[in-house]
């Protein structure tokens, strides 16, 4: 069975019996009952078609190919064959889903008034053994055949033998993508039981859960049809990935939270923090009490917005008297790293943000007082 092409196949022997009185003989004068022929070019032959048929491979002489004939002028013409034929499946149930395929074998040049067609058994029309074979994916549940008139063509009535075979997916490999699923849903939601302060071993679970959830999805997606409706199975994994994107996004949020409180302690601890009378904090207070962070950073490293320089006395002028207002980032390197980031003085008023903040500055190209109060 083919999913994605909605087809399927079967194998095996097609055999067809009638009787023509013209090839009937005299046990008597042959000195034998029937004989073989390789082939049946000889003789009149049923030109047997299938409906909705992709491809049709039947034998032909030596390649599977036998005819047998009796003293009463019955025949029996069996080749080896394979058909590959269309049907209409439906996966909205996927992987609980049964197809129904339909196999419909007629004459293509006689009517029904000149040749009848009909299962020789009908009870058994597909042989004994379909019910019993199983594929990776499929078994054979069930062979329902008739024989059946159809009067819709213009020209005449034809007749048709007509066979419907139920195939049952066996649900084991579906299952255990399901299974897995389940189990990347529960990593994620056991994700929230991780110290939040541990961020990226909580990101790199949710998005490894993501990633495998997507990569079942995807591949379930591209072994079935375009198809307009839902089916399950592509909804269970659809709302597995909506749930681990879910969890990876409260990470993003208690993550932005902790920092933003690590932020809010630090100005509280500095006493810059300015309530504008409404009785709550406002980004817009935090961002201005960051700001002034940095200013009081750059004051105390002797730095004079006015004059966009350093005066002689502050720590990175004592040290290079004779530098030019905007220190080269090669020489500011140097003198900090080497004397005046280890200032006992400095350490005890700047921290080591404010000292990346003020290197970052320096490091730049030449910062006016309106550009800085934007930056």
């Amino acid at each position: 069975v083919d999913t994605k092409g909605q087809s399927y196949t079967i194998e095996g022997y097609l055999r067809l019996w009638w009787t023509d009185g013209r090839l009937a003989f005299n046990v008597s004068e042959c000195g034998r009952r029937s004989f073989v022929m390789q082939d049946a070019t000889k003789i009149w032959t049923p030109d047997i078609y299938f409906e909705n048929s992709v491809k049709v491979q039947l034998g032909a002489g030596q390649d599977g190919e036998m005819v047998r004939v009796n003293s009463d002028g019955s025949v029996l013409w069996s080749r080896q064959s394979r058909l590959e034929l269309r049907c209409s499946m439906g996966f909205g149930r996927l992987p609980f889903d049964s197809q129904n395929c339909l196999l419909l074998a007629g004459i293509y040049s006689n009517t029904a008034e000149e040749v009848h067609v009909e299962w020789r058994d009908l009870g058994n029309a597909l042989g004994k053994y379909p019910t019993q074979l199983t594929s990776n994916d499929w078994a054979v549940a069930g062979v329902v055949a008739a024989n059946i008139l159809d009067d819709s063509y213009v020209s005449s009535t034809f007749s048709y033998a007509k066979v419907c075979i139920k195939f049952d997916r066996l649900t084991n490999a579906a299952a255990t993508s399901i299974v897995y699923a389940i189990i990347f849903v529960a990593l994620s939601y056991v994700g929230f039981w991780i110290s939040p302060a541990a961020a990226p071993g909580r990101i790199a679970l949710s998005i490894i859960c993501v990633l495998i959830v997507v990569n079942f999805n995807v591949s379930m997606r591209n072994a079935l049809p375009a198809v307009s409706y839902q089916v399950w199975m592509l909804d269970f994994f659809f709302l597995s990935t909506c749930f681990n994107v879910f969890a990876f996004i409260c990470y993003a949020i208690i993550n932005f939270g902790m920092t933003t409180a690590a932020q809010i302690d630090a100005m509280a601890t500095k006493k810059l923090l300015k309530d504008d009378g409404d009785g709550m904090l406002e980004w817009k207070e935090l961002r201005a009490a960051q700001h002034q962070a940095r200013l009081n950073t750059l004051a105390a490293a002797g730095y004079d917005i006015k004059s966009n320089s350093y005066k002689k006395s502050s720590i990175f002028g004592a040290f290079k008297p004779g530098l030019s207002k905007t220190l080269s980032k090669a020489k500011f390197e140097a003198s900090v790293t080497s004397q005046a980031l280890h200032k006992e003085e400095i350490a005890a008023e700047v921290t080591p943000d404010d000292v990346t903040y003020a290197k970052a500055i320096l490091d730049g190209p030449k910062i006016s007082s309106s550009s800085f109060d934007i930056w």
